[in-house]
């Protein structure tokens, strides 16, 4: 195992809308006025393989 097989991936996607839902903590509030700002996320993504070495990460 690797030193990067237990991190976190991200993707950033451009956002068109403001969210919908409304936030329930102050982290979210802060949030989704970024998103309103810049109109850009950034999501997390489930990793099954490690992005460096290659070794399979979850059993699905």
């Amino acid at each position: 195992m690797c030193e990067y097989c237990s991190l976190k991936i991200y993707v950033q996607i451009e956002r068109y809308s403001r969210p919908i839902l409304a936030p329930l903590t102050e982290v979210e509030q802060l949030e989704y006025e970024l998103i309103n700002k810049t109109g850009i996320q950034y999501i997390q993504i489930p990793n099954n393989y490690c992005t460096m070495c290659g070794r399979r990460l979850k059993n699905d």
